[in-house]
């Protein structure tokens, strides 16, 4: 008799340190296990290799990618179109979009044709989730979804940058449904 028990998905959080990721993984629950990666390299590839040494460490064959902010998107993104065969799912919370990304401050590490690459690349779902009240327009992020293969596109209404401190029931359910609970 074989266990019908189903393995619950591994979450990776990707984001800054300035997004209150404990709150986010108060609302996936104790279904899904969850790990957190910060990059920060100078280059975009560096990030890419260490989440990849870091999944090896965890012993994991297979992410749940939730990502936050321009940053994090991009490195899901990244992530997925170099090892498609590592990633379920993307869930990209509050991402930047094509158009955003002219920074004068140094502080990207990419360019709208990388982000437009990764995009082309990725095998996986990638759920857009972006809230009403986000600062940053939603365009660049329809611009963005239009270069996916699978796009799910996700609106909250009366969010903000971080939708799960401003509507934790609707990115609950959204949450759920990205890892497929």
């Amino acid at each position: 008799m074989t266990d019908s028990k189903v393995t619950p998905a591994t979450v990776v959080l990707l984001g800054d340190g300035s997004a209150d990721l404990d709150s986010l993984v108060e609302l996936i629950g104790e279904e899904a296990p969850c790990h957190r990666y910060r990059g920060g390299s100078p280059a975009i590839d560096d990030d890419v290799a260490g989440l990849d040494r870091q999944r090896e460490q965890w012993g994991l064959a297979r992410l749940v990618l939730i990502s936050h902010g321009a940053d994090g998107g991009a490195l899901a993104l990244a992530y997925a179109a170099a090892h498609p065969e590592r990633v379920s799912v993307i869930g990209q919370l509050s991402g930047a979009g094509i158009g955003e990304n002219a920074a004068t401050d140094g502080t990207r590490y990419y360019a709208d044709a990388d982000l437009i690459g990764w995009a082309a690349g990725t095998q996986c779902p990638v759920y857009l989730v972006h809230g009403t009240a986000d600062p940053r327009p939603v365009d660049g992020v329809l611009r963005l979804a239009d270069r996916i293969p699978i796009a799910r596109k996700r609106i909250v209404m009366d969010a903000g940058d971080r939708p799960w401190l401003d509507q934790p029931d609707a990115v609950r359910e959204l949450l759920a449904e990205i890892i497929g609970r």
